[in-house]
């Protein structure tokens, strides 16, 4: 689940952040509830890995969803669930 770029070199936390945000800003028609947890999840492990948290995380099972976002306004447009 790491983010890497067209050499396959591993991202850092704020381009793995900078991804999360064009994934979730609402000019984006394409997002994606699956997109969306897999890019917040990347950006999680990325800055836990920066941080050095010990011990370090399984990659292939790390995942980060968000099971409620809150109240939401009639004006924002949804995702589907």
């Amino acid at each position: 689940m790491p983010i890497y770029n067209s050499q396959g070199v591993l991202k850092l936390p704020l381009e793995a952040l900078q991804m999360f945000q064009q994934e979730i800003k609402v000019s984006n028609t394409e997002r994606s509830v699956e997109q969306h947890d897999e890019l917040l999840s990347a950006l999680f492990l990325e800055i836990r890995k920066d941080l050095g948290v010990s011990p370090s995380d399984n990659e292939t099972t790390f995942k980060v969803g968000i099971l409620a976002s809150g109240v939401s306004s009639a004006s924002e447009p949804q995702l589907g669930r």
